[in-house]
Formats: C-alpha cells, structure tokens, sequence
C-alpha cells in the first residue's frame, strides 16, 4: 500500500508538471502571436506611409527633370535631381526592407550588398557556404555595411574600401575595411551626421545576438566588423 501511494503521488506531480508547462507554452504562444500581429501592423502602417510618400516624391522629381532638362538648366543642377532620384529610390528599397524585417521574410543578403557595394564603388567579397538569414540578423548586417560604407565616405573619401561577408559553419561574420585616408581630400559629407550611426549600428547587431566592433586597422584606416550567429529555430 505504502508502494502504491508514493507512485499515486508522483504520478500526480508529474500530471501538475505536465499541466503547467502546456499552461505555460500556450501562454507563451499566445504571446507569439500577439507580438506577430503587432509587427504585421507595424509594417503595413511603415509601407503605406513611406511608400506613398516616397513614391510621391519620386513622381514629383521626376516632373521637375523633366521641366529642368526643357528650360537646358545647368547641369549640375540636373546632376543633383537625378541624385535626388537615387535617394528616393535607394529609400524606398530600405523601406521594404524594413517591412520584410517586421514580417520576419528571408531576404537575401548577397544581393542587397551588391548593390550596395556598387552604389559606394566598393569591392565585395563573399565566401563560405550561403545559408539564410532571419530577417532582423539579414537587416542588420545590411544596416552595418551601409554605415560603414556611409563613414568612408564621410572620413576617407577616394581611399579603397572591401566589404567581405563570410559564412561560417556557426555564424556570418561582415568586415568592412577602408584604408587610410587622404588629410588634404576632406569628402562632401565629412561634417554630417551626429555619430548616432554607429551606436544604432551596434545596438541592432546586439539585439540579433550578434557582436559589433569597431576600430583604426594597421594601415592607417578603419575597420567594422559585426558577428552574428545562425538563430537555431525549434521544431
């Protein structure tokens, strides 16, 4: 009898186990997908804002080169629409992007950097076997290539710059380089930006696990580099 009771009893205690974790996951599910459909919302309000704006925009650049190429304005004049245009474009790509990330859709990395890459005239190189992304880590990775090209710019105008995306067995790993730069070429760009780029940058690796470092190389130049690991996803 003495035997019988102690199974009764941790039968019953292993039936309350059972009974609170399957509480606790249904719990957290229903978290899951309450945050799942606040993203989705996030997104639709981010595409309808920017995307109507931005696309608006565009129309409307698009009308005042035309306009500008009737009245033979100069051209740097028309240099600075078309870059306008570039600008415009290059958002609204960002913007999806941004929405992508809510949505948590794959995105292919290799081909965002590519176009980067081109964009800033900087040599890309990717290695390792391609494995995909989520879209938080696919973002921030594109977010810290963007910076870093962005401060080359700023800092080291005309000065080389590689942009390398390996990966790894565990983990893609980003470095972008620039080598030193020319003190008597300053860029157009070196006076801009309140140095919230780079603490943005690291902050959004953190948050997909990842590690962001920043710092002067051998050569006199710089270098960023931001590690993030493969997201183990549960069966």
């Amino acid at each position: 009898m003495g035997g019988a009771s102690r199974r009764e009893i941790t039968q019953r205690a292993a039936h309350s186990a059972e009974v609170a974790y399957q509480t606790r996951r249904a719990a957290l599910a229903g978290q899951e997908a309450e945050l799942a459909a606040e993203r989705n919302r996030l997104a639709r309000d981010l595409h309808d804002v920017l995307a109507h704006t931005l696309g608006a925009l565009s129309i409307q650049l698009t009308v005042i080169d035309t306009r500008a190429r009737k009245a033979d304005v100069p051209d740097p004049l028309l240099t600075q629409i078309g870059r306008g245009t570039e600008l415009v474009g290059s958002g609204l790509e960002e913007a999806r992007q941004a929405v992508r990330a809510l949505r948590e859709d794959d995105t292919p990395l290799p081909a965002q950097l590519e176009r980067l890459c081109t964009l800033h005239r900087a040599d890309l190189k990717i290695t390792g076997e391609v494995r995909g992304l989520e879209a938080q880590a696919t973002l921030a990775l594109y977010r810290v290539a963007q910076e870093a090209l962005t401060n080359a710019a700023k800092h080291a105008p005309g000065a080389p710059v590689t942009v390398r995306l390996v990966h790894g067995p565990e983990e893609a790993a980003l470095t972008v380089h620039n080598a030193a730069p020319d003190p008597g070429a300053p860029g157009p760009l070196h006076t801009s930006g309140g140095g919230f780029g780079l603490a943005g940058m690291r902050e959004r690796v953190l948050q997909a696990d990842g590690q962001c470092s920043t710092g002067a190389s051998e050569d006199g130049g710089w270098t960023v580099t931001a590690r993030i690991p493969y997201r183990r996803r549960l069966r």
